[in-house]
């Protein structure tokens, strides 16, 4: 096997997720599947956050989720649910394309990521099950916050965890 495929061992992945970037928000959802038990595999353009996760036997694999190859390497026509944390309005419609032409019966859930309200509109109108949007979420945890913790002694925490992601 290739380098691509060094993350996926001989895996037979079939009602899966398929997570597509695993840097900052993909990071938090990794956190969340593994601790679900369930089964993914992350397709990120980077190699050194691939290389982390090899190191710590989640599947993975280096490329562009556009890719026919990667597709097909991450079972994309047999997913359950397709998680997209890429910011690229463009890259997630080639991937929507993708799934429509591999899987269009058995269509998985699509959950993506938008950066403002005219690509969640966009987004919406491709039949995406659920949009995400950096502001509004934001907002949402803020909020958490901010009802959870009214002596902000939690924000210490919540900052050293946010350094810890960025910087590896």
């Amino acid at each position: 096997r290739g380098v691509a495929e060094r993350g996926l061992h001989d895996l037979v992945l079939k009602n899966h997720i398929v997570l597509v970037g695993a840097h900052r928000m993909g990071h938090h959802l990794v956190d969340a599947l593994t601790k679900q038990d369930r089964q993914f595999v992350i397709v990120d353009f980077n190699p050194e956050i691939i290389e982390r996760y090899l190191q710590q036997n989640i599947p993975a694999i280096c490329g562009d989720i556009s890719d026919p190859y990667i597709q097909e390497q991450v079972s994309l026509s047999k997913a359950k649910v397709i998680i997209s944390t890429v910011p690229d309005l463009n890259d997630n419609l080639a991937l929507i394309d993708a799934v429509k032409k591999h899987a269009p019966r058995s269509r998985p859930k699509l959950i993506f990521l938008a950066q403002d309200e005219e690509e969640i509109k966009h987004l919406y109108a491709q039949d995406i099950d659920y949009v995400i949007s950096p502001h509004f979420m934001g907002g949402l945890h803020l909020a958490k916050i901010l009802s959870e913790d009214h002596n902000f002694r939690g924000l210490k925490k919540l900052r050293e965890q946010h350094l810890k992601i960025i910087h590896g």
